[in-house]
């Protein structure tokens, strides 16, 4: 049977962020869910990981990939530049 039941259609982490390099600002659009904005970290098996800066404090983002529906990366020129909470 050549049936397609859809599972090699899906898009892993890896491929949605090819081309991506760490430390680039990124929306992560997101399964019934508003997107989560962040620095990409890197992608650990089916789970990617991002980071931010908020009020001098450094958080993490961790999504699992099967919530991903799509990936924008954008030129943002700051990030926390050795802050910690």
């Amino acid at each position: 049977m050549s049936g397609n039941n859809g599972l090699n259609n899906r898009c892993n982490c890896h491929e949605l962020f090819e081309g991506i390099t760490r430390d680039r600002f990124v929306r992560v659009s997101l399964k019934s869910s508003v997107p989560v904005e962040g620095f990409f970290l890197g992608v650990f098996g089916n789970i990617v990981t991002l980071y931010d800066c908020e009020n001098g404090c450094v958080s993490s983002k961790t999504i699992c990939c099967e919530d991903v529906i799509a990936v924008s990366s954008f030129n943002k020129k700051t990030h926390c530049e050795g802050k910690f909470c």
